[in-house]
């Protein structure tokens, strides 16, 4: 894995066959991993981030369906995060709850991600959570953790599985430019 240069933020996209993960490195060399995929990636993402010899990991869990928890517990259990962020919208599914135990064994505190939830760094690097409007949503994908990420001049909005309306919508009323 290529080294951070000094002052940069990377963004890093697992695509398996069993799901994705994103890792977003911060300038300082905290790690935050955004979701875990459906499982099965055995050591390849947890070995990459070690490998980004990260100063502090995160997690943010965006959405409690298996595509994005299958993985969690594993992922946690190899990175033994700090803090893991959980999505207003919660399942009662299995990998949801090994996810949780998982963090429980590793000491990692939890913390529920709503609406203007921000998570900040000491470089000025952030990501506020744009939606979910309100815990009381009931689609689980409708009330994925949108992601605002900005360092810099650099901006993404990592919209989970919300719905494409969804996404609209948030573009519209933030006045986010696609370009």
């Amino acid at each position: 894995v290529a080294t951070r240069e000094e002052g940069e933020l990377r963004l890093h996209f697992f695509f398996f066959f069993c799901g994705e993960c994103t890792a977003v490195e911060f300038p300082e060399g905290d790690v935050l991993v955004i979701d875990g995929g459906k499982g099965g990636f055995g050591t390849r993402v947890p070995n990459y981030i070690k490998a980004l010899n990260p100063a502090r990991v995160s997690v943010v869990l965006t959405n409690p369906g298996y595509g994005h928890t299958g993985g969690l517990a594993e992922l946690i259990s190899a990175l033994s995060p700090e803090e893991l962020y959980l999505p207003a919208f919660e399942a009662e599914t299995g990998a949801y709850r090994r996810a949780i135990a998982a963090a429980e064994r590793a000491g990692c505190e939890t913390k529920r991600l709503t609406r203007y939830g921000v998570i900040a760094r000491d470089s000025g690097a952030y990501a506020v959570c744009l939606s979910p409007y309100s815990m009381g949503e009931t689609d689980a994908d409708e009330a994925s953790s949108v992601l605002y990420l900005q360092y810099g001049e650099f901006r993404a909005l990592l919209c989970s599985d919300t719905t494409a309306s969804r996404e609209e919508k948030l573009m519209n009323e933030y006045a986010i430019d696609e370009t």
